[in-house]
């Protein structure tokens, strides 16, 4: 599971993941109905293989993790699923980059007939959704917070032409739009609501917590060479050994969480936190004083790696997805391997074991309403990710380039860390406030199955997994789980510990769910836009609230 989520656990109370008798799903006297077998011997075989020595922690871009994805290959081959890779084949590779700053970052002013120049890393930083650009001697001009707001009255650029100069404008929001309002405190929607108006580059005044005066502290620039003071302090901390933690994975993982704006950004764009500086620009008189900019960022390609795509067809050209990660952390500098074997080798049995009881004959019902037939209405895909603990690569490039249309793909349903329960017979399951209706069909199909399901930790759904990808897009999508359990991103996380009877039953849900959806007219409503908070204090009170994001503040 994604890396620097286990990060931000580690700031929620434990008794959020405690039980609650109202999140719970009793276990039933529903007699069970036929269907292809789930064997936990299978399971544990494939567990066994994905999480040996030998596989090395299964890393992208390495030797171990391409025997890793061969292996995947090898059972869909076997199991007699489509390729649904490039050029018929069943891998789709694609590469991993990271953003980069070059040599040639400037940037200074001419206040007053004074030419000030500040130093990158200390007092200014591009935004990694910057472009490169140089910009010699343009005028400089204020725009408040840099925010237009109909719905509240409100426009910093009323009465203001700042088409061919540099806005400058400050981070946090004005008192009349309260913070929990996500678009306008959203820089990259300041920054384009400054480029459609024709303005030739943006600086944004740092105005943060007085912790960080002077300091650059902003998901929005997390360069390898100039990291956030927060990440440095993980990066120092006795944590970083035990999980693996590199200041190129966490560059990796903080940028894939970047908000990018839904129009490319093609001006400059800085962070300038100087104390003096910020002050005498915040009196900056407009039309007078002049800025140079250069920014110089690049990608890099820094691993080269691969998902593995097989296909059920079905009679009809609609499908449902199931998927699990493959990669995990791989070797860390002093030779020890992080196994893996939970998160997510688990979930990779669980796919292969989908795969082979999908192509068994199905007899008998998959429930009440729904027959079973030798050929499921909708296609099955199915897809082992790459690149997820860097940063969920493997699935965005995936909803970018989709053997499916998204549009025709009806839910994704995703498996990762599926046999360590922190108590017996008990899974998660993520995604349920923002899919209601495809959470209430896996918990109706849990009737014949008996699994305990707790759904109060949807403040986790964003980043956890591959599953978010997906939800980004507007595909219905779900995550099950059997939650952080001690070992998760150590090298702890081993064979010895998984339950292959537990994953046995979350695979047989997962199983059931997906006939369900396959071989049925079922269409579920777009995702919820809303924001799940983070939960605060010692004690659960319940489900979090969401925050609608459609509605205003």
């Amino acid at each position: 599971m994604l890396k620097y989520f286990w990060l931000l656990l580690l700031l929620i109370p434990l008794a959020c993941f405690l039980p609650s008798e109202s999140e719970t799903v009793n276990q039933t006297d529903t007699p069970a109905v036929d269907r292809p077998a789930i064997q936990s011997v299978n399971l544990k075989q494939h567990l066994d293989y994905l999480s040996a020595p030998e596989r090395r922690g299964r890393a992208p871009g390495t030797p171990a993790g391409q025997a890793s994805a061969q292996y995947i290959v090898n059972k869909f081959k076997e199991y007699g699923l489509k390729p649904g890779g490039a050029n018929g084949d069943y891998l789709q590779p694609f590469d991993i980059k990271m953003l980069k700053l070059g040599e040639n970052n400037s940037l200074s002013f001419k206040i007053g007939g004074t030419t000030k120049s500040l130093k990158i890393g200390v007092d200014f930083l591009p935004l990694n959704f910057s472009a490169g650009r140089m910009l010699a001697d343009i005028l400089l001009v204020e725009a408040g917070f840099g925010i237009t707001a109909p719905e509240f009255q409100y426009d910093d650029y009323r009465n203001k032409e700042v088409k061919d100069k540099v806005v400058l404008i400050m981070s946090g929001l004005p008192e009349s739009i309260l913070i929990t309002n996500t678009r306008y405190s959203d820089l990259g929607v300041r920054v384009l609501n400054a480029q459609q108006r024709g303005a030739k580059g943006v600086i944004i005044l740092l105005t943060a917590d007085p912790k960080t005066v002077g300091k650059i502290v902003s998901e929005n620039a997390v360069w390898e060479n100039h990291l956030p003071e927060p990440i440095t302090k993980r990066l120092n901390s006795p944590e970083a050994k035990q999980k693996h933690l590199t200041s190129r994975s966490m560059t990796l993982s903080a940028q894939s969480r970047l908000n990018q704006p839904k129009i490319p950004i093609t001006i400059p764009v800085v962070l300038i936190t100087n104390p003096e500086i910020v002050e005498v620009l915040s009196k900056s008189s407009a039309g007078e004083d002049l800025v140079s900019l250069q920014t110089d960022i690049a990608d890099e390609v820094v691993y080269h790696t691969e998902n593995v795509i097989g296909i059920l067809s079905g009679a009809e050209p609609e499908a449902v997805i199931l998927g699990a990660h493959y990669d995990h952390l791989g070797v860390d500098a002093d030779g020890d391997i992080f196994p893996g074997a939970n998160d997510n080798a688990s979930g990779v049995a669980g796919l292969l074991e989908l795969v082979r009881a999908c192509r068994e004959p199905l007899q008998g019902k998959l429930s009440e309403s729904i027959p079973a037939k030798t050929k499921q209405k909708r296609t099955l895909v199915f897809i082992a990710f790459g690149g997820e603990e860097l940063g969920l690569y493997g699935s965005r490039y995936y909803t970018e380039h989709p053997v499916v249309p998204l549009n025709q793909t009806v839910a994704m349903l995703n498996m990762d860390m599926i046999a360590v329960p922190k108590e017996l017979n008990q899974m998660y399951l993520i995604g349920g406030l923002f899919n209601p209706e495809l959470a209430q069909a896996v918990k109706e199909e849990n009737k014949n199955i008996g699994l305990t399901i707790k759904d109060n930790i949807d403040f986790v759904f964003k980043f956890g997994s591959d599953h978010y990808s997906f939800h980004q897009k507007k595909v219905p999508s779900i995550d099950f789980t059997t939650g952080p359990f001690g070992a998760e991103h150590t090298v702890q996380d081993t064979s010895d510990k998984v339950q292959p009877e537990m994953a046995k039953k979350i695979i047989e849900l997962v199983l059931a769910t997906a006939l369900r959806i396959a071989d049925s007219d079922l269409h579920f409503p777009e995702p919820k836009n809303i924001e799940v908070p983070f939960p605060t204090g010692g004690k659960h009170p319940g489900a979090p609230m969401p925050v609608d994001k459609n509605k205003s503040h």
